[in-house]
């Protein structure tokens, strides 16, 4: 199935109405040819190099799997130079070799780490950078305690008497690898507890004594009733928003300041619908960004749980809807989870949930995200550009699906935004980003509509103070005139738009 596209017939006022398209057709007439104005003024990125990072967990793996404990095992190993390329065919640029090939490094010649020196140079061939699982390092970071223990105290294996021979030791694991043409960092510990943040600080540091400017996959707790005892000392008695950031508070101490970046995961796509909390959650952590000045990451689903989870196998229309809100939300470093299904589960997984199936053939998903990593590297050129500065929506009740995932968000201001009309029941996130080298201002439209449901909505702007506007959509652009401060154009569920006003 082929992307319902939306009608990106920025029209001027009462004057130009466009009839309904789907498919990459209407692209040629509407965004192919030649502006319907002068662009001479209008933003130009086409110099633009930029690109997100997009990559996923569980992008290798070897010859076994496990479903409740028990082992099975493939004719050989799923990881090779095809596979590889497969993975880099999809539109991913980074790698994760994750933790079935872990490297242990200490000069220790053995054949795992050679493995994942061989997967390394497929990726460089491939054109990826990767990031390992060094197993030790990884441990470290998982330590509830600091590692730095103290003249004469360390052990130096576990603990260090001081960050230099923290330093020391990390630079010894990272020598055989650290200098690969591939070689992009390290991933530490997934979604910790408030009390490793001082232990993460300090192998993050000790990693860019050895690496400098290395990434580290610190991968943070969402934002979920019921785990705040993770988030702060007092989380479970302050309430939810306030504990969670605390716990934003004690990663930017410990972590933040010196890495520059928050990454978090959430897989919002329910049984039902959209879960609450994920998009709340991400104003929560874009407002963060903004105010430390941090670049943002995020991990989107492409898995399926049962039971107690209840999240569904996604729909196409769910994973624009996925990447559309994040775009929206400034996010500079998208991930999956995940690409394979997960090694190690306790239950028998839908393997048409993931990116390719338990042998590595590609889903449906495989070939959608191909298509939507394509518009999204298009749009990046010009969005790696923007920061996040505030969002609002717009609903016209009652909105299909009804309107649970705007549970906690904050209505902000849009500055060259007066008003955005509906004409039939749904709902539109609007997001106001800036880049500040240019003084250039763009927003972001998507319709938020709950994915179960079917909406294609008009949506009148009113601009203030804009003869012209430029719009990124489907992987092209368009100049258009603004009529009497408006433009209308069209948004099927889960589709966006961003708009430059100029």
């Amino acid at each position: 199935m082929k992307k319902s596209k939306k009608i990106i017939s920025l029209v001027l006022s009462g004057m130009l109405a466009l009839s309904m398209f789907s498919g990459c057709s209407m692209l040629s007439g509407l965004f192919g040819g030649e502006s319907s104005v002068d662009s001479g003024v209008a933003p130009d990125y086409s110099d633009s190099n930029k690109q997100y990072t997009i990559w996923s967990y569980g992008s290798t793996c070897d010859d076994w799997y496990q479903v409740q404990g028990v082992r099975y095992y493939h004719e050989k190993s799923l990881q090779t130079k095809e596979s590889t390329q497969l993975f880099a065919d999809c539109g991913f640029n980074v790698l994760f070799i994750d933790w079935t090939f872990q490297y242990n490094g200490l000069g220790n010649a053995n054949d795992r780490d050679a493995r994942v020196i061989e997967i390394m140079d497929w990726a460089a061939e491939s054109g990826m950078k990767c990031f390992i699982f060094a197993s030790k390092l990884h441990g470290l970071s998982s330590s509830e305690t600091s590692l730095i223990v103290g003249e004469g105290n360390g052990d130096g294996a576990n603990t260090f008497d001081t960050q230099e021979d923290l330093n020391a030791h990390v630079a010894d694991i990272l020598e055989e690898v650290k200098d690969h043409p591939a070689f992009y960092g390290v991933s530490l510990k997934d979604e910790p507890k408030y009390t490793m943040f001082p232990a993460m600080g300090e192998v993050y540091r000790a990693v860019q004594a050895a690496a400098p400017g290395a990434f580290c996959n610190m991968n943070i707790n969402p934002y979920y009733e019921g785990v705040e005892f993770m988030y702060c000392p007092e989380g479970n008695s302050i309430g939810l928003r306030q504990a969670y950031k605390k716990y934003l508070d004690y990663y930017y101490e410990y972590v933040g300041q010196y890495c520059g970046y928050l990454q978090y995961d959430d897989y919002p796509i329910g049984e039902a619908g959209v879960l609450p909390y994920h998009i709340e959650n991400a104003q929560v952590v874009a407002e963060y960004c903004k105010a430390k000045g941090l670049k943002f990451g995020k991990v989107f689903q492409t898995c399926s749980y049962p039971a107690d989870f209840v999240r569904r196998t996604t729909t196409e229309r769910d994973m624009w809807w996925q990447m559309h809100i994040g775009m929206a939300m400034g996010i500079k470093d998208f991930s999956y989870y995940t690409y394979y299904p997960t090694v190690n589960m306790d239950h028998d997984p839908d393997e048409s949930a993931y990116i390719v199936n338990r042998v590595g053939e590609p889903t449906e998903r495989y070939y959608w995200l191909q298509d939507i990593h394509k518009e999204m590297q298009f749009n990046a050129k010009a969005l790696m550009n923007f920061e996040y500065q505030d969002m609002t929506y717009f609903v016209k009740a009652p909105s299909p699906g009804g309107a649970g995932h705007l549970q906690g968000v904050k209505k902000g201001e849009l500055t060259d935004i007066k008003n955005v009309t509906l004409d039939k029941e749904s709902i539109i996130l609007t997001t106001e980003l800036f880049d500040a080298a240019k003084d250039q201002r763009g927003y972001y439209f998507v319709n938020a509509t709950d994915p179960t449901k079917t909406t294609e909505v008009k949506l009148t702007v009113e601009i203030d103070g804009y003869n012209h506007v430029q719009i990124y959509s489907d992987g092209a652009i368009e100049n258009k005139q603004v009529k009497d401060g408006e433009v209308t154009f069209y948004l099927t569920t889960g589709d966006g738009i961003f708009l430059m006003p100029y």
